[in-house]
């Protein structure tokens, strides 16, 4: 299955549709995941060291039969070179002070990406500024989270039932047609397969109603976060794995 790309501002093109592997191996399968989502057709990699699961994918990786220049592989994997750089939370830190806001996006040149939760609620402000400064937006969570899941709204059930397809591909449908790549996670291979299929074509009223759900739950958050990122200054003290 073959599926869109997005010219980045640095040339680099990036597939629509990745495969997110964050807690992707909780249940011990996330090499057998990673084959079958390249089988299937993704090219895509999601990955960081903070979710711990890189030797797993470099595995899958080693095992696959597909050209290394035919993947997108976001973080660092056993391999000889990275599609993309992730930065995670870019904020400006000291150990003494902690966050501050000084750090913003319109301080960073030719940023070609831009990481933002996307479950449909969140940062609606930043996508459009990001649009305006030639920068493809990346929604990862973009089916939910912990408390929030697509698969329980009412509106997106609704919507699923006119189209006959699942409130997850509504969701995804939703984002990418605003021009959005989407990185959702699973390790069912018939979920894997509907979340690369081609997208829904939502009508305009559902596009606006779908856009003005607001759930306001936040997976991560540097803020909530910050004594997991005291490995950046004190390796010895991390809370998080550092691989």
């Amino acid at each position: 299955m073959t599926v869109k790309s997005y010219k980045l501002n640095n040339g680099t093109f990036m597939p629509e549709v990745g495969l997110g592997t964050w807690r992707g191996n909780d249940d011990g399968a996330l090499v057998q995941t990673v084959k079958t989502a390249i089988e299937l057709g993704y090219r895509h990699i999601d990955c960081a060291p903070y979710y711990a699961n890189q030797r797993d994918i470099g595995k899958a990786l080693k095992e696959i039969q597909v050209p290394r220049e035919d993947l997108f592989i976001v973080s660092k994997l056993q391999l000889d070179y990275l599609d993309m750089l992730l930065m995670h939370w870019p904020f400006a830190v000291k150990p003494e002070v902690g966050f501050t806001e000084d750090y913003g996006a319109e301080d960073i040149e030719n940023v070609p990406n831009g990481h933002m939760e996307g479950d449909g609620s969140l940062e609606q402000e930043l996508v459009e500024f990001c649009k305006d400064n030639n920068i493809v937006v990346t929604a990862y969570c973009p089916l939910g989270g912990y408390e929030v899941n697509v698969m329980d709204d009412e509106l997106l059930k609704r919507i699923a039932d006119a189209h006959s397809c699942t409130p997850a591909q509504v969701a995804l449908s939703w984002e990418r047609a605003r021009g959005i790549v989407v990185i959702p996670k699973s390790t069912n291979p018939i979920c894997l397969k509907q979340n690369l299929e081609e997208f829904v074509a939502l009508t305009p009223d559902e596009m606006r109603m779908i856009g003005n759900i607001k759930r306001f739950e936040r997976n991560c958050d540097p803020g909530h976060d910050f004594k997991e990122l005291n490995w950046v200054f004190y390796p010895e003290e991390a809370e998080c794995p550092v691989v």
